[in-house]
């Protein structure tokens, strides 16, 4: 069931089934139901503010034993302070994600006897946990109620939360202190030290630590040791009652009957506290009439912003229309050397909310500004970069490179989109070469075709009715087509009639060899033969006429055209210079509109190369095969000079293989190719192993012809998708990250950041080949280094496959699961000085080792219930005068459910 609460929230309730019960139960479902509802009316979106998805899955082992529930926040953070991404949504509606993203999950445990009674009626049983306030507790947690403060008072993940921000002790000083800006980031922050020297003890007691709303409520967890970062968090992500003064929602336990067995504390607490209420609001939730979201604050990146004049004003809030203010002043700062300005000038005027940006013979090209919001207590400072994009004109005498196409710029993405820009974009005199077709009421002469964009894409736009502009298209040639040569006119096109139903829209293609004197030609010009202007000379000839399918045409709305290609096999008696377009008929009501893109116009009068690329193979962690058959096509009996280059510039585990004939140095030459031949090439590229089954990999192809032309010489690619050519048989989850190669050590420091996160925060995927060497404080720059696994984390090991952690380096793996394919495989071997720690509320569980956990002479081994589960040797220590630190070590279970898998040399020890 899902239920569509009041706006904002879409709850997905996922159906389970539990040791033969299906959950949720329909009295379930209603309960939680009505916890999204409660918090609708209270938590207000902003105007930007989009539906905010949560699911919920009942599902024991997300959750833990002795655990109702499990909510975890999803945070987008930005210069060292995180917040959840239900704020976001809530607030801007700007995260690139699908609508279908879930912005939240809460896990409850179907072993509990849930109570469901919404009106309280019979009252609960002595062995009932009340599922409303479970779900409340666990809700809040999602919208950001959490710390993100390790035990150390450090950030876990680099990052701490809003909610940190609010924390002090009882003397009211903060344990978080903004510590000024530093490189990209307009605030960064550290831990006050000062007033909390002894951590974590300076948070174990109920009123250590306080969040500083009216009613100071104690942010406190009773939790037992040992004291990770996680429960450090946990700790502090709580309100404790026992030393409140409220009944809170956020108390950290709850029991079965009314009374809390173990803290004596109420069992059903269904409404937020006053305290709870205004900690909402201080994280950036607007609880309105109660509170408003207090000096919170969200930016996003914004542009691009054309500049086509020499001086330009931009309005603060065009930046501020995607971003979030809480309190609506939006304090804005600029900063002009973040990203290449070139040679333009800026002046900022705060009073009239403008930027003005002068253009100083600014080249043609993309920039880049930023900006920062701070909020209005100064706390909290996000960033975002501004696109600029400088226009100029466009000469269309210029062909583009060896590019067959004789009107390489009328793909439009070089003009600057808007009304009227298409003409008024071209150098003279061709800005001046207007066709205008007198109005058949009023006779105005108006032709001011548009430039559209759709997403990425621009195209060109022009309109047509009885009682307004007579818009239509003239193009210009980058070079003459000689009299007598067999043309093709190619395009995508479309046609919005509006008011008549659609009625069918002909749209007449011309080849001009003059224009017309003066420039205007008639409104009852049809394309049937010669085109005459109004002094009787023939311009021109009509070459085809096409009738074109209906689509909707807005500006930034997605246009559904059709291919359209005319050919022209006898040429004109006279030489060609421009096309020209204009539709038909004139219907007597409403307008019609047509929408042009990517038009092409090539001739038999010179050669044509074509290159066709085939991938045989493209293997992860081998090598891609790719055949380009390239050939020369025309009558002129010349031949060609061609060079192709693959460019693997900015694309990271692809590079050119060292063994390649065809392609010595990147870069394969043909010379002296004839018109109807044919050569194939074959160039091998490696492929990193860390890359995803069905990753596309698109690489451009730099192409260089001389006594020919080719087609879009600048955009001419080859797109592979990478295969896993070896199969595994590995029980990870679809997407698995392959991670080195069989019998090769790979560092950790290559891998993060890309293939791998520098500091995971969700459950890492992956499957492991060969050696990974776990060298975090090389990736760090640091002397001692630390990287993790995730709770619910997936590591499949390849056979034979080891993780080996080097001197001064600590891998964590918190609840995880480690296992073979296929054959055992090798160990994790902690080497001297280095640390491993396995621990979790649900532990990790680790099978199909040969010697799972291998510790050499002074390293240090930290695991804590924790399951070994057909292993050949679970904990593997054999140097006879050496010792190793195994401290703590409790709660682990070794066992064998099955036979082994085979030693992964075919040879037992």
């Amino acid at each position: 069931m899902d239920c569509m609460v009041t706006d904002p929230f879409n709850v997905v309730i996922e159906q389970a089934t539990y040791q033969g019960n299906t959950f949720p139960t329909p009295e379930q479902e209603v309960v939680i139901c009505n916890v999204f509802t409660y918090l609708a009316g209270l938590i207000a979106a902003s105007g930007n503010g989009g539906t905010v998805n949560i699911q919920i899955v009942f599902d024991p082992s997300m959750v833990g034993s002795g655990n109702g529930g499990v909510g975890t926040p999803l945070f987008s953070y930005q210069c060292g302070i995180g917040y959840s991404i239900v704020q976001e949504q809530l607030n801007t509606q700007s995260l690139a994600l699908p609508s279908d993203f879930l912005h939240g999950y809460i896990y409850i445990n179907p072993e509990y006897n849930w109570y469901t009674e919404l009106d309280l009626m019979p009252p609960i049983g002595s062995d009932e946990v009340d599922l409303y306030t479970v779900v409340l507790h666990e809700a809040l947690h999602v919208l950001g109620f959490a710390s993100h403060m390790g035990a150390s008072g450090n950030a876990i993940e680099g990052f701490y939360s809003m909610y940190d921000l609010h924390l002090e002790n009882a003397t009211g000083e903060n344990m978080v202190l903004p510590a000024g800006a530093s490189g990209d980031c307009c605030l960064e922050y550290q831990f006050n030290t000062a007033a909390f020297p002894n951590m974590p003890g300076d948070i174990l007691n109920c009123g250590d630590v306080l969040f500083d709303v009216t009613q100071a409520p104690p942010a406190h967890g009773q939790y037992e040791p040992p004291y990770t970062d996680v429960l450090a968090a946990n700790i502090l992500s709580h309100l404790d009652i026992t030393c409140g003064t409220e009944d809170y929602v956020m108390h950290a336990g709850i029991t079965a009957g009314p009374i809390n067995t173990v803290d004596g504390t109420n069992n059903i607490r269904r409404t937020l506290t006053a305290a709870e209420r205004e900690i909402l609001c201080s994280i950036g939730y607007d609880m309105s009439p109660v509170c408003d979201a207090n000096c919170f604050v969200i930016v996003h990146d914004d542009g691009p912003f054309v500049l086509n004049e020499p001086v330009e004003v931009l309005p603060y809030a065009w930046l501020t229309e995607n971003d979030f203010d809480a309190d609506g002043n939006y304090q804005i700062t600029f900063d002009f050397t973040c990203g290449d300005v070139g040679n333009m000038t800026f002046a900022p005027n705060n009073q009239t909310g403008e930027l003005t940006i002068t253009l100083n013979n600014t080249p043609f090209g993309e920039y880049e500004i930023c900006y920062s919001v701070f909020s209005c207590n100064g706390a909290l400072c996000q960033s975002g970069t501004v696109e600029l994009i400088v226009a100029q004109e466009i000469d269309p005498s210029v062909c583009l490179g060896e590019d067959c196409n004789l009107a390489g710029y009328a793909d439009f993405e070089l003009f600057p989109p808007g009304d009227n820009t298409y003409y008024q974009s071209f150098a003279s005199p061709w800005n001046s070469q207007v066709i205008r077709i007198p109005n058949p009421v009023s006779g105005s002469l108006d032709n001011s075709v548009d430039i559209y964009v759709d997403g990425d894409n621009q195209y060109v736009r022009f309109i047509r009715c009885q009682d307004c502009s007579q818009e239509n298209l003239l193009v210009p040639l980058c070079d003459t087509i000689p009299e007598n040569c067999r043309i093709t006119v190619s395009f995508d096109a479309c046609a919005d009639n509006q008011v008549n139903g659609n009625q069918p829209v002909t749209l007449g293609v011309w080849v001009l060899s003059q224009l017309p004197d003066p420039m205007q030609l008639p409104n009852t010009t049809v394309c049937n033969g010669l085109l005459l202007d109004n002094s009787g000379n023939v311009i021109g000839t009509c070459i085809g006429e096409v009738t074109l399918a209906n689509c909707n045409i807005a500006p930034n709305e997605p246009v559904d055209f059709n291919h359209y290609s005319i050919y022209f096999p006898n040429g004109f008696v006279e030489p060609i210079t421009h096309l020209w377009f204009f539709d038909y008929p004139l219907y007597q009501n409403g307008w019609t509109e047509i929408a042009m893109d990517n038009i092409e116009v090539t001739t038999d009068c010179q050669n044509e190369v074509t290159i066709t690329p085939t991938v045989l193979e493209a293997c992860i962690g081998g090598q891609a095969v790719i055949e380009f058959e390239v050939c020369l096509d025309g009558e002129l009996g010349t031949p060609a000079d061609i060079t192709l280059e693959p460019n693997l510039q900015g694309i990271p585990g692809i590079s050119l293989s060292a063994n390649n004939p065809d392609f010595p140095n990147g870069v394969a030459t043909i010379e002296g190719l004839l018109p109807g031949e044919c050569v194939t090439l074959t160039l091998f590229l490696d492929i990193s192993p860390n890359f995803q089954p069905g990753t596309e990999i698109t690489i451009p192809l730099n192409v260089d012809v001389s006594g020919a032309c080719v087609t879009d010489p600048g955009g001419q690619t080859v797109t592979m998708t990478l295969e896993e050519c070896l199969n595994l048989n590995c029980d990870c989850p679809p997407g698995s990250i392959v991670v080195g190669s069989p019998g090769v050590e790979t560092f950790l420091s290559d891998l993060v950041p890309g293939t791998l996160p520098a500091n995971p925060n969700t459950p890492l995927n992956i499957t492991v080949l060969g050696t990974l060497v776990i060298d975090a404080n090389v990736e760090t720059g640091t002397p001692t280094g630390i990287y993790t696994f995730p709770n619910m984390s997936d590591v499949c090991m390849a056979p034979g496959a080891e993780i080996r952690i080097p001197d001064k380096n600590t891998l964590r793996v918190i609840s995880s699961h480690v296992r073979g394919c296929e054959k055992r495989w090798k160990s994790i071997t902690v080497e001297t000085g280095g640390t491993l720690q396995m621990f979790g509320d649900l532990g990790c569980l680790v099978e199909d080792g040969q010697y799972a956990v291998h510790p050499q002479h002074k390293s240090t081994v930290d695991i804590r219930f924790s399951r070994f589960n057909k292993n050949y040797t679970g904990l593997y220590f054999n140097d006879p005068v050496g010792e190793f630190t195994l401290l703590p070590f409790f709660g682990n279970r070794m066992y064998c459910t099955e036979t082994l898998l085979p030693h992964y040399d075919d040879q037992d020890p």
